[in-house]
């Protein structure tokens, strides 16, 4: 398995949360998802599997690291 690739576990290794964290920084500065995937590989930055970033990518690597948020439970209801 790639040291970037999420452990079988769902947890994120370090360099992937670094990564995703850049991410988020740029999507929050108003960057468009193919603004950052064209500097991802204009840095050489690669995916998951090693391959280029388009912006589905980036949407999706965006999409699947959002927390979950949190559950109501039957009596936080009222």
């Amino acid at each position: 398995m790639p040291p970037d690739a999420p452990s079988p576990c769902g947890v994120m290794a370090p360099p992937e949360q670094a990564l995703v964290a850049e991410l988020r920084r740029l999507r929050a500065a108003g960057a468009s998802f193919g603004a950052i995937a064209a500097a991802m590989n204009r840095r050489g930055l690669r995916g998951r599997l090693g391959g280029r970033w388009f912006p589905a990518t980036v949407r999706r690597y965006l999409l699947a690291s959002k927390p979950l948020p949190a559950r109501a439970t039957k009596n936080s209801v009222k």
